[in-house]
């Protein structure tokens, strides 16, 4: 629905872990009815030609999804774990893990 409407990409989650993908702030699995980890609605999203954001999402979803993404993915509005170390904000190896995904 949100592709028909135009959108052309969309982050997994923010601040808490919802049906599809486990939030950074979120309770691990807390809300997940799938079991996915982001992973069956990034394929979606790759089929459809929607970018996938992975900025807030828990490091288990963030590697899940680059495991399973065809195409390159986004962290739109993620900073350095480095420079602040809020358990949103994306560590040296997700950074380059990212880049090896072609971003």
């Amino acid at each position: 629905m949100y592709r028909r409407m135009g959108i052309l990409s969309m982050t997994l989650t923010h601040f808490r872990s919802n049906h599809w993908a486990d939030s950074s702030t979120g309770k691990a699995g807390a809300q997940r009815a799938d079991g996915s980890s982001g992973s069956r609605w990034c394929a979606r999203m790759n089929r459809i030609g929607m970018i996938v954001d992975i900025s807030h999402v828990s490091d288990k979803t963030f590697y899940d999804v680059l495991e399973v993404s065809t195409k390159p993915v986004i962290a739109s509005h993620s900073s350095c774990f480095v420079y602040s170390d809020v358990p949103r904000n994306m560590k040296d190896d997700m950074f380059r893990a990212l880049a090896k995904n072609g971003a």
